[in-house]
């Protein structure tokens, strides 16, 4: 064997012997001594029990802050729901409702302010205040704008005359759309907020 040869040899024989010490010490160590590692491991749980606490205690920090914004969110596929419920019984009454369903739909109409300023929000917004305006006209903030969308309403009803929805199509599929857009927007939102804050008491 010559010289580099042997200087190889001796080195991946070191190299060996280093892995196997990096392996087996430590194994020992449990083994002879498991106290050794006591401070380390309480560290680790600590850590992370700390963690746990600083990111449930940023979540209610959090929903708290946004409070209006998450009660609003909580109740849109509800709120939705009920558009469009009121939307098919709208168009079965001649395109009239009840008093007791107009003002319910202008509460829903009031709440809107509380979605979240966001590609997804504005969009579900406008959905929302564009048929809380057909189904309810004393909520209209511009008589124009109204004309249009009953104009456009009629227009709809009369191109649409032989479609038969099914029991498995909601009225209003856009709002449907939006909101679902809106959802994972808004908890996206949510759990950037309570990482930041988690971050933050680090």
């Amino acid at each position: 064997m010559s010289t580099k040869q042997k200087k190889q040899s001796k080195q991946k024989k070191g190299l060996i012997r280093g892995i196997i010490g990096t392996i087996i010490i430590p194994i020992l160590l449990w083994i002879v001594k498991p106290d050794i590692f006591k401070p380390i491991l309480d560290y680790m749980a600590h850590k992370d029990e700390i963690q746990l606490k600083n990111n449930e205690a940023c979540r209610v920090e959090v929903k708290d802050y946004y409070s209006e914004y998450v009660n609003t969110h909580e109740q849109l596929r509800d709120d939705i729901n009920y558009i469009q419920d009121m939307y098919s019984k709208w168009l079965e009454n001649n395109r009239t409702l009840p008093t007791e369903a107009e003002e319910k739909l202008k509460n829903i109409f009031s709440r809107l302010y509380f979605i979240l300023k966001s590609d997804e929000g504005d969009t579900l917004k406008q959905n929302m205040e564009r048929w809380l305006k057909v189904l309810v006209p004393s909520i209209k903030s511009d008589e124009e704008e109204y004309k249009k969308l009953k104009e456009q309403m009629t227009q709809e009803t009369t191109e649409n005359s032989g479609y038969s929805r099914t029991p498995l199509t909601p009225a209003l599929p856009d709002l449907t759309d939006a909101m679902e857009a809106y959802d994972t927007s808004f908890k996206t939102f949510i759990n950037d907020e309570v990482q930041n804050c988690v971050n933050r008491k680090k």
